[in-house]
């Protein structure tokens, strides 16, 4: 069982929104095989700008487009495995992630992120990927 505690802010005016999220993550012991294992603490963040191209204030009950652009990371401490230290691990990666939005009659929305990592600064040696792309549909009741 892991812990997570999380703040989310948003603030919109006209056309433009901006919203912060932060998530730590506080990991308990675990199992790799017959040796305990443990990740390390994390902490997800991101500031996100959006734009309204066209359509009235979401939830307004017609369809509404946006397009967003955020700067967004990932940190994590090292891992222990068996008490030990696991020295390739942790570090930190920030993306520059643009995306489109769109919301339909208000409860519907669709999502399409791409996120480019702009800055990696891992612990020893390990793997990063350049890009992330992620797409969600969410209904709101």
């Amino acid at each position: 069982t892991d812990l997570l505690v999380g703040l989310s802010v948003d603030r919109a005016v006209d056309r433009v929104s901006v919203s912060a999220n932060v998530l730590a993550s506080f990991p308990s012991d675990g199992e790799t095989g017959d040796q305990e294992h443990r990740f390390g603490n994390s902490v997800n963040y991101d500031v996100t700008g959006k734009f309204r191209l066209q359509g009235g204030p979401a939830g307004a009950g017609e369809n509404t487009w946006f397009l967003a652009l955020g700067v967004n990371g990932e940190y994590r401490e090292r891992e222990q495995l068996d008490g030990d230290t696991v020295h390739d691990s942790g570090g930190n990666t920030v993306y520059l992630s643009p995306g489109v939005e769109f919301v339909h009659g208000g409860n519907w929305i669709v999502e399409a992120v791409f996120q480019y990592a702009v800055y990696h600064n891992f612990n020893e040696t390990q793997l990063g990927e350049d890009h992330k792309i992620y797409a969600s549909v969410t209904h709101l009741l």
